[in-house]
């Protein structure tokens, strides 16, 4: 299970820089006649690289933070819901178990009357 998890991880940390390199190359390489980046290029590919990491980590950061809130109320309203779905049963069982009972009655009361 862990081999897995991991797994997943790399995948997006992959997903996510191939993005990023992707990303920062078109806009900041402007010519490929050369196998030498330009120095303006370096330096916006640097500052684009930059801000995708801090941006990810900060996104990082809220949803360690967020994700405990998301589970409690994910987990909330799953008992919310089990807890009418049993009250559901419960009706539906009361009124089979009543009308099962009906007939019982209705005889009871016709050999009264006979």
């Amino acid at each position: 299970m862990d081999e897995t998890v991991a797994l997943r991880n790399f995948k997006d940390f992959l997903m996510i820089y191939n993005q990023m390199a992707e990303l920062c190359f078109g806009r900041c390489v402007n010519s490929i006649n050369s196998r030498v980046l330009l120095p303006e290029e370096v330096e916006c590919v640097d500052r684009c690289a930059t801000k995708h990491i801090n941006i990810n980590h900060k996104m990082m950061s809220i949803y360690m933070e967020v994700q405990p809130q998301i589970i409690q109320k994910r987990n909330e309203d799953l008992q919310k819901q089990i807890s009418n779905q049993e009250v559901e049963i419960d009706k539906s069982n009361l009124t089979a178990a009543s009308d099962d009972l009906k007939p019982m009655e209705l005889k009871s009361q016709e050999g009264e009357v006979n």
